[in-house]
C-alpha cells in the first residue's frame, strides 16, 4: 500500500466516525425497524448475530457494558479495527509497529474462545442478550 493511500484512509477513517456519531439518531430509528431474529423466535435459542443491534446502540450510548453483555461482536471488531488504524498511523509516520498478533495459533485460540461465547450464551443467563 502505497504511502499517499495509507494517509487517504488516515483521514477519511475519523470523518467516517463523525458522520456516524452525526447521524447516530437516525441510525437508533432505522435498527428499530429489523425483524426480530428467526432463529431465536423459532427455537428458543441464540444465533451468532443476536443482540448485535442492541450491542452497536448501547455503543452509540457509551455503554460498553450494557455492549459486551447484549453480544461481544461489535465491541470485539470496534477494537481490532481501532488496532489496525493505529498500526496504519505508525506506519504513516514511518514506524513499524504490529499491534495486533500474527501468529495463526493466536487467531485460532480468538475465534475458538468467541465460538464457545456464541454456545455457552444459550445455557448461561449471565452472558445472554437483553431482552427489551
Amino acid at each position: 500500500m502505497n504511502k499517499s493511500f495509507k494517509i487517504a484512509i488516515g483521514f477519511i477513517v475519523p470523518l467516517l466516525i463523525t458522520i456516524v456519531f452525526l447521524f447516530k439518531e437516525k441510525i437508533i430509528d432505522i435498527a428499530g425497524l429489523f425483524p426480530e431474529c428467526s432463529l431465536h423466535k423459532l427455537s428458543g435459542y441464540y444465533c451468532p448475530g443476536c443482540g448485535n443491534t442492541r450491542s452497536v446502540i448501547c455503543l452509540f450510548n457509551g455503554d460498553v457494558i450494557g455492549s459486551l453483555h447484549n453480544n461481544i461482536t461489535p465491541t470485539l471488531l470496534i477494537a481490532l479495527l481501532a488496532l489496525l488504524y493505529a498500526e496504519l498511523l505508525f506506519s504513516i509516520f514511518g514506524k513499524k509497529v504490529k499491534l495486533l498478533p500474527r501468529n495463526n495459533i493466536f487467531w485460532f485460540i480468538v475465534i475458538g474462545m468467541v465460538l464457545l461465547y456464541y454456545l455457552m450464551r444459550n445455557f448461561f443467563d449471565t452472558i445472554a442478550p437483553i431482552n427489551y
